[in-house]
């Protein structure tokens, strides 16, 4: 049932052929705010505000605003957009962005790193290891003071290079409050001016709209989690499920759960949801013998017990032969053999 709740609430819901649960949704939405405020310190989770800046987001999220269904333009497109570059430009945010990029450049080029160390490194500044050489060959090139003589393509990376990080987590990107301004000034730009392409798969945020790029989960939370804020996510899991019963929508959630797209052999499930989805199949078919070899190692040994006391229980009158891996596990079992190597 857990599983099933966790699934509806990585699913995204299309509001115009379910209206009702997707205005349930904002209610909960509401509900979870409140619940974080008076609960939890309210700073662990940074609301999606159009007035306001996000510290939490990176700059490009900050100035898009928005989500797209499935990824569905990548942020290096997105920043190379017409749109996109027309905002930097009338906010007059894309000279204060490569004087930042100049100095992260400077700081991804002084790493001091061996061959098996670069691609973890440079991770943390989202670059990839082949745009190390270019932070060098820029700094190289010129000075920080004359960075904006640099050429376009090589501003436009630089530009790129600070969009696409948590500024919160690096020195070298500090914005002050003219620099906010600017980016929520790219932000307005930005909205009113996208180009029919991008408006058709850019859903942009509003704290009053469900958003169908984002998944229910992420309609429900409508923000960012803090960079230090990650020890709270078994609190937000329980304000969640506490907000979604006193809704009345568990049920509802569980059946969008069943509706959830598990991939290619089940890529998208957890190794433990593979395992039961397996168990939930076989048994399903109703014969009069099931075998099981182990399928439950990923399951922790409280929830083992469990599964196997279930299994037993809907299987009382047809035959169960189980093979386990912990002897302990057989004790309910009618028939019991060890085998031991030698």
């Amino acid at each position: 049932d857990h599983d099933l709740l966790e699934l509806g609430l990585k699913t995204h819901l299309d509001p115009v052929t379910q209206p009702d649960i997707a205005q349930r949704i904002l209610d909960i939405r509401m509900a979870v705010r409140e619940k974080f405020a008076r609960f939890v310190d309210s700073a662990v989770i940074e609301p999606l505000d159009p007035a306001l800046y996000n510290d939490n987001a990176t700059i490009i999220e900050n100035i898009v605003f928005g989500s797209t269904r499935e990824n569905a333009i990548a942020d290096d497109r997105l920043a190379a957009s017409k749109s996109f570059r027309r905002a930097l430009s009338q906010s007059k945010l894309d000279t204060g962005l490569t004087y930042m990029g100049y100095d992260l450049a400077k700081e991804i080029a002084g790493l001091d790193l061996q061959a098996d160390e670069v691609t973890a490194a440079i991770g943390a500044y989202a670059v990839e290891p082949d745009e190390l050489a270019a932070c060098r060959s820029i700094v190289a090139d010129r000075p920080r003071d004359e960075a904006l003589s640099l050429s376009r393509q090589n501003r436009h990376f630089l530009q790129h290079l600070v969009l696409k990080v948590d500024a919160a987590a690096h020195d070298q990107i500090s914005l002050d409050g003219e620099l906010k301004d600017r980016v929520l000034a790219a932000r307005r730009e930005f909205g009113e001016h996208m180009t029919p392409d991008l408006a058709a798969v850019i859903e942009r945020y509003d704290p009053d709209t469900f958003n169908p790029a984002l998944t229910i989960e992420e309609n429900i939370v409508f923000g960012k989690v803090a960079s230090n804020g990650s020890s709270s996510g078994r609190t937000l899991e329980a304000l969640l499920e506490d907000a979604i019963a006193e809704l009345g929508m568990i049920d509802d959630l569980r059946r969008i759960g069943l509706l959830f797209p598990v991939g290619v052999s089940g890529s998208r499930l957890s190794p433990s949801q593979r395992e039961k989805l397996a168990l939930a199949r076989g048994l399903m078919k109703q014969t009069t013998w099931l075998i099981i070899d182990n399928g439950i190692s990923e399951l922790d040994s409280a929830t083992q017990r469990d599964v196997i006391h279930s299994v037993r229980e809907h299987r009382r009158d047809k035959g169960l032969i189980w093979s386990l891996q912990d002897p302990d596990l057989a004790g309910g079992f009618d028939q019991q053999i060890q085998l031991e190597r030698t």
